[in-house]
């Protein structure tokens, strides 16, 4: 928003699997990759798999990160595994209604600047943007994806 609003405060951005969802956040493929697990399918509650995460110990939380994400280097696990000791629960769903809201469409093409976007890889069941985005960085002569 603030590249769009403030082009000449902005030199260049970078958006690592944004969160660019066409429709409501409960209801699109993005979400439901986030949420589910090699273990299962989604969980009826869009954070059961974090709670759950967040409950066990440091020493179970290396474990199962190492499952959860096996094609990462062990220094990307250590503080992602961390990290998910140290979520806010209570932000989760205002957050998670914020970004669905997000008007992504209409701010996206008005971004002047050079933007990097990198997304997951749909054949390894990780995050990817929403395909509608092509459009907009393929406008955009400063977009690489």
């Amino acid at each position: 928003m603030v590249a769009a609003s403030y082009p000449d405060h902005v030199r260049a951005i970078v958006l690592e699997d944004p969160p660019l969802l066409g429709a409501s956040p409960s209801q699109t493929e993005v979400t439901n990759a986030l949420i589910a697990t090699p273990d299962g399918p989604a969980s009826p509650s869009t954070w059961q798999w974090l709670f759950e995460l967040r409950a066990l110990p440091p020493e179970e939380r290396l474990i199962k990160a190492r499952v959860l994400q096996p094609t990462w280097a062990e220094a990307e696990i250590d503080p992602w595994a961390a990290s998910k000791g140290e979520v806010q629960i209570a932000i989760l769903d205002v957050a998670h209604a914020a970004i669905g809201a997000f008007p992504w469409r209409e701010v996206l093409p008005r971004i002047q600047c050079p933007m990097l976007l990198i997304t997951g890889d749909p054949s390894l069941a990780r995050l990817s943007a929403d395909r509608s985005l092509t459009p907009l960085t393929t406008g955009q002569p400063s977009a690489t994806r």
